[in-house]
């Protein structure tokens, strides 16, 4: 299992810490590595819930827009977990049924 990056927050959902969703928390903060984000609008809207292979490439790519939905529904932060692939895959099935989000 991949060493989780001093900082990374461990947990997706009410318990979890918000990052700010723009282009400098992106960036200080998510590592280019496998694992499973959320993107939410205020405290309690999931826009969408993602994996990848490379979080930081996948979270600018929906800051750029190569998703309309999210950015229609003005996400304000976001959330990551960094895991292998099999992990992750599993934990973005059950964060759809748990978070509901607007945007697939």
């Amino acid at each position: 299992m991949s060493k989780i990056p001093k900082g990374t927050d461990t947990m997706i959902g009410r318990k979890g810490t918000p990052l700010s969703f723009d282009a400098t928390a992106i960036q200080t903060n998510v590592p280019s590595t496998s694992g499973t984000y959320a993107i939410f609008k205020g405290l309690d809207t999931c826009v969408y819930v993602g994996q990848s292979a490379d979080l930081k490439a996948s979270l600018l790519q929906h800051l750029a827009g190569d998703n309309p939905c999210i950015l229609q529904n003005q996400p304000t932060s976001f959330q990551f977990v960094v895991e292998p692939a099999l992990q992750r895959v599993q934990h973005q099935q059950r964060l759809f049924g748990e978070l509901n989000p607007i945007c697939t």
